[in-house]
């Protein structure tokens, strides 16, 4: 959804568009390179989905693993459960609250895994 109503969305007519053109409009150099706050926006907007989609595929890997060596898993299933905490505590101060919602999710169904993993000195 991020690519689809962020990046590909299109602005509604009136101060959306004025505000978007004006991120298109106005250029900068950075680190040498000529860009716009709306190159930022719409990169961010890719660079997000690209993440998801990239964790989603590890943790559908991850899954594969949990099934004989759920223990080894403990400590990347609660640095993910850190990094949505994170990314929920970043939505929820510059987004709203449906990605943060998610976000907090996803942190609680880690933990919820982690839990559930039995540590390597029980199994």
């Amino acid at each position: 959804m991020h690519t689809i109503g962020g990046v590909f969305g299109h602005a509604a007519p009136g101060p959306q568009q004025l505000a978007v053109a004006a991120m298109q409009s106005n250029r900068f150099v950075a680190m040498g390179v000529s860009r716009t706050y709306w190159d930022y926006y719409f990169g961010y907007g890719l660079f997000v989905s690209a993440y998801f989609a990239l964790v989603t595929v590890l943790l559908w890997q991850m899954s594969n693993i949990a099934r004989t060596h759920a223990a080894l898993l403990r400590p990347l299933l609660l640095t993910l459960a850190a990094i949505f905490v994170l990314t929920a505590c970043i939505a929820g101060r510059y987004f709203f609250a449906g990605p943060m919602a998610m976000e907090l999710v996803m942190a609680a169904l880690l933990l919820a895994a982690w839990w559930k993993a039995e540590p390597a000195s029980a199994a």
